[in-house]
């Protein structure tokens, strides 16, 4: 079964345009029933270990960045765009309670969906708890305004920029197919300075303990946060899975 999850896992990352069709064998499931359904937990445990074992460095960085937000803020409500740490997430996280991820990566998703969504969840919810907005440089480019909206109505989410100065993703996948990039790499302004001058608060953070620090001091907040994560610096943090 982990190779099974693994191959689909692989051709997620080759970046396939449409579903994934994989026929598991009758035998293989019925070996696996009780980790698929979840009657041993250590059975389940292992299977994601093993599992976890085929992600590549980048997966295992943007894993860990999920990580973090969970533990520094464990009832965090998460809404995520196209960007590569939630395509990773749609597959290697796995949350306790239902209504806690929604996300546009589901192959021809919108850009900028996150930071408006992530503004209606906190309304909707209406019980105080934290909403991340999980959005990358592109992306955010989309509905930047709207940081004023959430400014204006004193609304404290927290938005987490993934920043690799690009369409990293449509990027990757002109490349797996031997496909010259074009309008893929593109200006990106000074985000911080563009929050702050909405009226927000905002930072770059490098690591782990960092941005911990930075996700909790954000939940305090009556207003908006931005914590800018630069790619290129996030994946030299260890990655503990």
């Amino acid at each position: 079964m982990p190779a099974v999850l693994a191959r689909a896992f692989a051709l997620f990352q080759a970046g396939r345009p449409r579903p994934v069709h994989i026929e598991i064998p009758l035998d293989v499931l019925v070996e696996n029933a009780d980790a698929l359904l979840g009657s041993e937990p250590v059975s389940v445990a292992r299977l994601w270990a093993e599992l976890a074992l085929t992600w590549d460095a980048a997966t295992r960085a943007q894993t860990l960045l999920l990580h973090t937000v969970l533990e520094a803020l464990p009832g965090a409500v998460l809404v995520g765009d196209s960007t590569q740490p939630v395509y990773s997430a749609n597959l290697t996280l796995n949350l306790d309670h239902p209504r806690r991820w929604f996300n546009s990566s589901t192959g021809y998703g919108t850009l900028g969906y996150a930071l408006p969504a992530a503004i209606g969840a906190w309304l909707g919810r209406g019980d105080g708890q934290p909403v991340v907005c999980l959005i990358g440089d592109g992306g955010l480019q989309f509905t930047l305004p709207e940081l004023a909206s959430a400014v204006e109505a004193h609304i404290p989410v927290i938005v987490l920029l993934w920043n690799n100065q690009g369409y990293e993703e449509i990027k990757k996948y002109m490349l797996n197919r031997a496909i010259e990039p074009v309008g893929v790499d593109i200006y990106t302004p000074d985000f911080i300075g563009i929050a702050k001058a909405m009226g927000c608060a905002a930072e770059g953070v490098d690591g782990v303990e960092p941005l911990r620090a930075a996700l909790r001091a954000a939940a305090e907040r009556p207003g908006p946060t931005l914590i800018e994560i630069d790619q290129g610096r996030w994946e030299l943090a260890k990655p503990v899975i």
